[in-house]
């Protein structure tokens, strides 16, 4: 019988972690439009506040170290994104459709 709940339990867990896991993969198509296509002309006439637009100040040190940190660290970003955020992370090889590339400004 415990033999029985033990299997139930790691079975319970790895349905769990999958399921899991099945969510955090990258988007199949990142540049879809998110907005209906009834509604897109409406969109682009909104236009954003100009603060938007305004040079924000520069990222102190210790915010891109911090930043790094969690990047490289408990974050793991880094196994998929690889150390320079292109996407060519050692995990991410096997991901389909691969991690994205933050160096690339159209994703």
């Amino acid at each position: 019988m415990k033999r029985f709940v033990a299997i139930c339990s790691l079975l319970t867990a790895f349905a769990f972690v999958g399921g899991d896991l099945a969510f955090a993969g990258a988007e199949k198509d990142p540049l879809k439009p998110r907005v209906p296509k009834a509604e897109r002309g409406k969109a682009k006439k909104i236009k954003p506040p100009a603060e938007l637009y305004k040079k924000t100040k520069k990222a102190s040190d210790e915010i891109v170290a911090e930043g790094k940190k969690i990047f490289e660290g408990k974050g793991t970003c880094v196994n998929c994104h690889g150390k320079k955020g292109d996407g060519t992370g050692p995990a991410g090889k096997v991901l389909n459709p691969g991690p994205r590339n933050f160096t690339n400004c159209k994703f």
